[in-house]
């Protein structure tokens, strides 16, 4: 999942905020200086959870019947948005 410059800016000031709360954390660094390093390590942590899905769906393609499919529009796959009430309460598979 790639994140677009303004998404990983929010998501690093998401970050900064809860951090400069008293009870969590001092800052050594100046606030530019964190804003950027929050959103180098988000940049690579996205870049490694891409490259272990890559790898993934090579070893799953040559095994018959487990064709991997791609999360639509970049959402992820959950368990939730793969299941549904049935009519007598138990959860079915769609």
């Amino acid at each position: 999942m790639l994140l677009s410059d303004e998404k990983a800016s929010h998501l690093s000031h998401l970050i900064l905020d809860h951090l400069k709360k008293p009870a969590n954390a001092r800052l050594q660094a100046d606030e530019p200086v964190v804003l950027r390093e929050i959103k180098r390590v988000l940049a690579a942590e996205l870049k490694v959870e891409q490259e272990v899905e890559a790898a993934v769906r090579r070893r799953l393609a040559p095994m018959p019947g487990r064709s991997p499919k791609a999360p639509p529009s970049g959402r992820p796959c959950t368990a939730r948005r793969m299941m549904k009430k049935c009519g007598n309460g138990r959860k079915c598979r769609l």
